[in-house]
């Protein structure tokens, strides 16, 4: 099974707005753990580039616009991208459990297929 966007965004997302680390630790326990993590480490510019794209359909939760503010909605949206990234760094340290495989900044979909199998393999 390939899943996009599990256990490991829950744990980001709501750590970054402050939830306690044993409550969301209790809520991810009932999720089955991946056997591998593949981390798509893209560039914040280009996520935001991708989120204007999709700015109507995305939630002010997913945005970051919920709570943080850092003047405009550019700013406070790159600022989350960073805690996000951050954040998703510190929990892949963690992780004794499984492999995480990080696959760093393409654009275009087939270099990053094509990253993830070599790192996969």
């Amino acid at each position: 099974m390939i899943c996009d966007r599990y256990i490991e965004t829950l744990e980001v997302r709501d750590g970054i707005r402050g939830v306690p680390q044993d409550l969301i630790h209790k809520n991810i326990k009932i999720f089955k753990k991946p056997d591998i993590t593949i981390f798509l480490d893209i560039d914040k510019n280009l996520i935001f580039k991708r989120m204007i794209d999709q700015m109507d359909k995305r939630s002010d939760y997913i945005l970051g616009l919920d709570f943080m503010s850092k003047g405009s909605k550019r700013e406070t949206m790159l600022s989350y991208l960073d805690k996000q990234r951050i954040r998703y760094q510190e929990i892949f340290k963690d992780y004794d459990d499984r492999e995480v495989f990080i696959v760093k900044n393409e654009s275009e979909k087939e270099k990053i297929l094509k990253n993830i199998f070599s790192e996969v393999n």
